[in-house]
């Protein structure tokens, strides 16, 4: 990633005096180097780059990133103009920081209290980095209860509903996954960061309690 800013600062320079603000030093840099700095997978379509945006859950890629340096996501309507702004949002800070950061500030040279608050940063991007992998990994397998669940409540000859009148253990045990899958579900769409740590935790805990 050090290598990819390196190569974006050197084709800007010569376009910004040393002397400028350390926005006008990085606004040559488009949102899709540094995405792609970030490790970010970009697929070209005609002028513009795509990829599945990481701030919200999808499997079809709704972020551009378009031949002016600007990107912005159709799925969840974030957006900006510059390399400055994705990196911002994407980190969760201040733009300044950002700009700092791609400029190879070393973190070094920081006051004790901008290193803790930098430190606390990462983390929390880190952090947020699992929870999202994990959520995804874990609506995956609710999905497939679901899908399972939904084919033992259809009759396999007929297509039809099975009577639920017949008390069939197996009926009713697929009905009950089914409903708790669906449930669960439905606060992932509904958690945000802090109640998705919550969320985690007490499905670790009931994990290791039945394991």
């Amino acid at each position: 990633m050090e290598q990819i800013y390196s190569n974006i600062i050197s084709q800007g320079e010569g376009k910004c005096k040393m002397n400028d603000s350390i926005f006008d030093r990085c606004r040559h840099m488009g949102a899709g180097q540094v995405a792609q700095g970030e490790g970010l997978c970009l697929q070209q379509r005609g002028s513009r780059m795509w990829t599945c945006c990481p701030f919200h859950r999808e499997k079809t890629p709704s972020l551009m990133f378009d031949e002016h340096g600007g990107w912005y996501c159709f799925g969840c309507n974030t957006g900006g103009s510059d390399g400055v702004s994705f990196y911002a949002a994407y980190h969760r800070c201040s733009q300044s920081e950002a700009a700092r950061a791609l400029l190879g500030d070393d973190v070094r040279t920081l006051s004790p209290d901008e290193k803790a608050k930098v430190q606390k940063r990462r983390d929390a991007t880190d952090l947020r980095d699992r929870l999202h992998s994990w959520r995804d990994e874990r609506i995956d397998e609710l999905a497939s209860i679901i899908k399972t669940a939904n084919r033992i409540m259809m009759h396999h000859e007929t297509g039809q509903p099975w009577d639920t009148s017949w008390d069939d253990e197996v009926w009713t045990n697929a009905l009950t996954a089914r409903t708790h899958a669906l449930h669960e579900i439905a606060q992932f769409g509904e958690a945000d960061p802090e109640e998705l740590l919550v969320i985690y935790k007490e499905w670790r805990e009931s994990d290791e309690k039945s394991a």
